[in-house]
């Protein structure tokens, strides 16, 4: 699925001149839930990479083993969120201050509420690119 998301979004990123690096670990173990949700969920954080990273500049989608589950992280080379905004992000309408003028504020909201059906875990935080780094780590419920 990564690698359909990853050729979806390839021709946004390049026309705004930018590198979509897509990076899969060896061995990974096998994500359960909905697919078409799941799709959605990690195309709107690519999306939104896409969207606050600059021309020219790098967005990376991976996966890899943490903590005995798939770890799938978006992460890009634009401002980033500020500390003070990160536990913000994923409340229905909330816009950061560099993100005005595009978007409702609901895409990151989306993100978090199938992540939450899911049982996952979504963190936001500073990428080594320079700019956001969203990680969803995708182990299973206990029933």
């Amino acid at each position: 699925m990564l690698q359909e998301i990853h050729a979806f979004y390839a021709p946004l990123a390049e026309e705004k001149g930018q590198w979509l690096q897509l990076e899969l670990a060896a061995g990974l173990p096998g994500v359960v839930g909905d697919r078409g949700l799941l799709f959605e969920a990690i195309g709107n954080l690519l999306d939104n990479a896409i969207r606050f990273a600059p021309e020219g500049g790098r967005v990376q989608l991976s996966a890899q083993v943490e903590e005995g589950a798939t770890s799938i992280v978006v992460e890009d080379s634009g401002p980033g969120i500020p500390h003070a905004e990160r536990s913000l992000v994923f409340q229905r309408f909330h816009r950061a201050e560099a993100s005005k003028g595009g978007g409702f504020g609901l895409g990151l909201s989306i993100v978090a509420a199938i992540a939450g059906l899911h049982g996952f875990r979504l963190q936001v935080a500073q990428s080594t690119l320079g700019g956001a780094r969203f990680s969803l780590l995708c182990r299973p419920q206990l029933l």
